[in-house]
């Protein structure tokens, strides 16, 4: 069955400036040399997700297999586009996700929640962990065409206190903790996992850990008698984590900015402009600077576009046959 896939990304960045979702999400440009964020943040993902994994296989080198997970995603992904080191040797400031720098952070996350009070689940039906969830949930028709929104969930644990379960959000970023931990609600991405979880796994969530962590400049201070500090980590600034919840009507109002938005989106693309409108300057300068910016800079100049990026279409791999049951479509593994 053909359909259309619409994930989080999609859906925030059309949001976010139309013709960066072209660029993105039509023309599946990316930057040659990588995006250092983005890099970093799978990295640390990967890491963490095999840490979890291992953990339920009572592996006793946890952090060693989280370490090993971080650089062979990097190897697979960009292996060029985190510096090694925090520092160059002349002590000039480098771009501060550096490997040196997630592997320091890594290893201070797993003791800052080494007690925490959430247990790892086995789904009883695959027996794998609910860690790394892909799923595919209809919502709407297009054209008479089914469109899916898809995604994947870090991790679903269960409360040791009450039994109750949490979908664990974890983000990498270089905002001060204190302002980005209040951008839990509204939240289209949690509100958007919560919905099939419900959906799919029949799973009621109390709520979503938005599981912070503070990407900073700080420099390993080598003198200090604190050991993290000697890392370049401040337990107390670097990591956060505040609890949020989503109630029916919170996810039908997402659902209507979802169906909006991806109507937008798909009437768009269907009419085959040249370039799509641009927020500019709001969205360029987001987070630094968009990764497309010298795309709009040169206006659409085909030497920019050669020598800078480079052509990946994203294929949501874990999926390729398409079921639709009732009004829920769900698309099998390999």
């Amino acid at each position: 069955m053909d359909a259309i896939i619409i994930d989080h990304t999609i859906f925030s960045t059309f949001q976010t400036c139309k013709e960066k979702a072209r660029l993105a999400h039509i023309e599946h440009l990316s930057r040659a040399e990588g995006v250092p964020a983005l890099d970093f943040g799978g990295a640390f993902h990967a890491a963490v997700a095999a840490y979890y994994i291992n953990k339920l296989k009572n592996r006793s080198k946890l952090f060693s297999d989280a370490k090993i997970a971080f650089i062979k995603y990097l190897k697979e992904h960009n292996p060029d586009s985190l510096p090694i080191e925090i520092d160059n040797k002349d002590g000039e400031h480098r771009e501060k996700r550096s490997v040196e720098r997630g592997l320091n952070l890594l290893e201070a996350y797993f003791e800052k929640w080494k007690s925490e009070p959430y247990e790892n689940i086995i789904n009883p039906v695959t027996q794998l962990p609910y860690i790394e969830i892909a799923f595919s949930v209809y919502f709407m028709d297009w054209n008479k065409i089914p469109v899916l929104y898809v995604g994947t969930i870090d991790r679903i644990m269960r409360s040791r206190i009450d039994g109750r379960y949490w979908n664990i959000e974890t983000k990498t970023t270089s905002m001060g903790l204190s302002n980005f931990l209040t951008q839990v609600r509204p939240n289209h991405q949690i509100t958007g996992y919560h919905w099939p979880v419900k959906e799919l796994l029949d799973i009621e969530l109390a709520g979503t850990v938005w599981d912070a962590i503070f990407v900073s400049e700080r420099q390993p201070d080598y003198k200090s008698k604190d050991y993290w500090r000697t890392l370049g980590i401040d337990m107390e600034k670097d990591f956060g984590r505040v609890e949020t919840r989503r109630s029916k009507v919170d996810i039908d109002e997402f659902l209507f900015d979802l169906r909006e938005t991806t109507n937008e989106f798909l009437n768009l693309k269907s009419r085959n402009l040249k370039r799509w409108p641009r927020n500019a300057p709001a969205a360029c300068f987001m987070f630094g600077k968009c990764a497309y910016l010298d795309i709009c800079f040169f206006n659409l100049d085909p030497a920019i576009i050669r020598n800078k990026y480079v052509v990946k279409p994203w294929i949501p791999g874990n999926w390729v046959d398409v079921v639709k049951v009732g009004n829920v479509v769900t698309v099998g593994g390999k």
